[in-house]
């Protein structure tokens, strides 16, 4: 039935989406941020869904294994 979820399945909120998702990035440390640059695991948060890393002092995002250019 449109409209209608499968038995058993439940919906997530963002945050809960967002915390899965780290946990399926950084595995082995349990979601913890892990820096893409340098691999050091002394990140912190700058802000909403984006970390810096406190060794190369580099930013990224979860998402992206690039590295984000600031300007």
């Amino acid at each position: 039935m449109p409209g209608h979820a499968h038995p058993g399945s439940r919906r997530i909120d963002e945050e809960e989406a967002y915390t899965t998702f780290c946990h399926f990035r950084w595995p082995k440390t349990n979601g913890e941020p892990v820096c893409p640059h340098c691999g050091l695991l002394g990140c912190y948060a700058l802000r909403r869904r984006a970390f810096k890393c406190s060794g190369c002092r580099r930013e990224f995002l979860p998402t992206c294994r690039r590295e984000r250019r600031v300007h």
